[in-house]
């Protein structure tokens, strides 16, 4: 099914190539947010309860679990960051990125094959519909 000249085969590939690039970052970055929210969430709750006024732990003890609360929240958020560097470079080695690039790259070869028939056929309806111009004499009759 080969119909599209080498430029444009080389052009799908890039452009494949781009497409897939953008998707493992727009993954990466939205999984990151996700976990980030959802474990900074817990650890505020728990912090929040912590610092609510009536806690029988006496100031020290409040302080020092505040502090260890916070250094907590710090290394998730640390750990979720390590995560996502190890999710993106785990997408972008070539033998889970080729075949990837491979399926968008077919999936823009039908599309772009079908944007042309479309086309052609648009152009061969023009020409169909378009009359052609009479020849006038301008009442000149040999």
């Amino acid at each position: 099914m080969s119909f599209l000249s080498k430029d444009t085969e080389n052009f799908l590939e890039e452009i494949s190539a781009i497409a897939y690039d953008k998707a493992v970052a727009v993954v990466s970055e939205k999984a990151a947010k996700d976990a980030l929210r959802e474990s900074t969430e817990q650890v505020d709750i728990y912090l929040d309860w912590l610092k609510e006024p009536g806690r029988k732990a006496s100031k020290e003890t409040v302080d020092y679990t505040t502090y260890q609360i916070i250094t907590l929240r710090k290394n998730i958020v640390a750990a979720v960051s390590r995560l996502t560097a190890r999710l993106t470079a785990a997408l972008i080695k070539p033998e889970i990125k080729k075949p990837a690039v491979e399926k968008i790259k077919e999936n823009a070869r039908l599309s772009v094959l079908q944007k042309l028939q479309q086309r052609q056929e648009e152009i061969k309806q023009r020409e169909q519909t378009r009359t052609k111009p009479k020849k006038r004499s301008h009442g000149m009759e040999l």
